[in-house]
């Protein structure tokens, strides 16, 4: 069956590598292991063979001090090596054969020369010549595969005879038998352990992606309020990081939008209460013009005076909206540079205390005596200081006071006028909005919330409150420029 899942293919995958690793493992210790156990054995030859001669040249020089001659009477004179012989066959299951030049032999079960079998002829010759040389085969005399040294016996000016030693290699196969079980059986736990810590590492490592994944599903779905919850510093942390970044900003761009629904539906809703009045008014006139039932030339004059203004309304209703919208679009840029607010403030109050005299009123200011410096749209400013010069005035009464007040990080425009309910305070830079009871005025309704979109693309704070005196006051503030010497 196909695995499909990503913990799945971790999991086969580290199952197939703990499997190579234990088979090559297994095949690397066994070939060691029987090196090792044939060398330990031919070792423990080499050892015993070193003993056995000395017996060996003991028993020659015993039987030359008994006056025997050199041959066959030397290579049998002592029984101690026999006897010596006799226990490490049954101690150490070896095998030894002393040989002497004409093929005779004596271990430590037989005291009287026997015939070498054919099969040693070749290592017994060669041990003759004076080499040392071990040799692996099937032994005739024992019947089973065994592993023999070949050392040379030496004489007083040649070598005396051969000792050939044979020991089983069944024992070091049975040791190599036992040494691999108990690798299989190590290896097996180590397998099994090893497989349930890679099961655990697998789920842990998977399950910050099925969380990923479950994220993501969700974002597909829509709900962008969902968060993976990983925040491990590696690659699928940040991986995590990514989607989450990504439901992030697609639940703000959500939002955004819903914002901008509320605004458009409320936009839609306030533009059809300001049309409904002039769209009737001037229906009404028209109507009544159309059907001849105003003849008075007089009356004619009014109702064409009253059309006009309210599509002079409707005209500046229109463009104060574009001009708001244009303000509210992300891509639209101001022309900043380097100003003197104060300058501005000095031009808007040329222009609106032309209005003022309209009304009868004055406009104070205080303004500093030093400059005012900020970066900023200098038609933009003007035009937000006379949307707010000019609500003043409106509110003020015939022969009241406008004031204009100005500090390095501030800017108010107060007035005479009833104030501002409490609870409007904080609405009444909202579009359309008017206070509730007041008298509707000539305006738009989107002054101030045009002059609040101007402020803050300068980065600066509006506000509203009442005076304790009576009026209103507008205030803004922007955080005073940090000197070059600051840092």
């Amino acid at each position: 069956m196909k695995v499909k899942t990503i913990a799945g293919k971790l999991a086969l995958a580290l199952i197939l590598a703990l499997v190579v690793l234990a088979l090559a493992v297994g095949l690397s210790f066994s070939a060691l292991f029987r090196d090792y156990s044939r060398e330990a054995a031919r070792e423990q030859l080499a050892e015993q063979s070193k003993v056995i001669l000395s017996l060996v040249n003991a028993g020659m020089q015993e039987a030359m001090g008994r006056g025997q001659g050199r041959g066959q009477p030397q290579m049998r004179g002592s029984a101690n090596y026999r006897r010596y012989l006799q226990a490490l066959n049954t101690q150490a299951n070896i095998d030894a054969w002393v040989v002497d030049r004409e093929g005779h032999l004596t271990t430590g079960y037989q005291q009287s020369a026997q015939q070498l079998p054919e099969d040693m002829l070749p290592l017994y010759q060669a041990v003759l010549s004076g080499e040392t040389r071990f040799q692996e085969g099937f032994s005739s005399q024992q019947g089973l595969p065994t592993l023999t040294l070949g050392v040379p016996i030496p004489g007083e000016s040649s070598v005396e005879g051969a000792l050939l030693l044979h020991t089983p290699l069944s024992a070091v196969r049975q040791a190599e038998a036992a040494g691999l079980r108990t690798l299989l059986f190590s290896v097996l736990i180590g397998l099994a352990l090893a497989l349930v810590a890679s099961l655990f590492l697998v789920r842990r490592f998977s399950r910050p992606l099925e969380r990923v994944r479950a994220t993501a599903l969700a974002l597909a779905e829509g709900d962008y309020s969902a968060r993976s919850q990983v925040s491990q510093q590696d690659e699928v942390g940040e991986l995590a990081r990514a989607v989450d970044t990504l439901s992030l900003r697609l639940d703000e761009a959500r939002q955004e939008r819903e914002a901008a629904e509320g605004l458009r539906q409320e936009f839609m809703a306030n533009v059809s209460h300001e049309l409904k009045t002039p769209v009737a008014v001037l229906r009404a006139m028209l109507e009544t013009l159309r059907d001849g039932l105003v003849r008075d030339p007089e009356q004619v004059q009014g109702y064409y005076h009253t059309m006009l203004g309210e599509t002079g309304a409707l005209d500046a209703l229109i463009r104060d909206q574009m001009e708001l919208s244009r303000l509210q679009t992300p891509g639209f840029s101001l022309n900043k540079e380097p100003l003197d607010l104060r300058q501005t403030a000095e031009d808007a109050l040329r222009a609106a205390r032309g209005m003022a005299e309209k009304k009868e009123a004055r406009i104070s200011a205080s303004l500093p005596e030093f400059p005012v410096m900020l970066d900023g749209d200098t038609g933009r400013l003007r035009q937000m200081l006379l949307i707010v010069l000019d609500n003043a005035l409106r509110f003020t009464p015939q022969g009241g006071q406008v004031f204009l007040r100005m500090t390095p990080h501030t800017l108010e425009v107060s007035d005479q006028g009833p104030g501002i309910p409490q609870d409007s305070l904080n609405r009444i830079f909202d579009r359309f909005y008017r206070v509730p009871g007041g008298e509707k005025g000539p305006g738009s309704g989107l002054g101030l919330a045009i002059a609040r979109e101007i402020a803050q693309r300068h980065g600066m704070r509006v506000s509203a409150e009442n005076q304790p005196a009576g009026g209103a006051v507008i205030r803004f503030a922007w955080e005073p420029p940090r000197s070059e010497d600051s840092d």
